[in-house]
């Protein structure tokens, strides 16, 4: 049972790495189902993971500012 977690681990990262790449293949038209929802998502909390830092050193900024 050890082996097969350690097998699909592997899988998984070995998934995720190729689904990683920010350039086609020269006459390439069509985006894999995996790489399209993978870039998705990224692109979707990133922008959530930025606003948020955003709106704490804006806080923080406020914070030190206010007398």
């Amino acid at each position: 049972m050890k082996n097969f977690w350690k097998i699909a681990a592997v899988l998984f990262v070995a998934f995720a790495v190729t689904g990683c790449v920010t350039t086609k293949k020269k006459g390439s038209q069509k985006v894999g189902w995996f790489k399209k929802g993978y870039h998705n998502m990224t692109s979707h909390y990133n922008y959530w993971f930025n606003a948020n830092e955003l709106m704490s050193t804006s806080t923080a900024k406020l914070n030190e500012a206010h007398k």
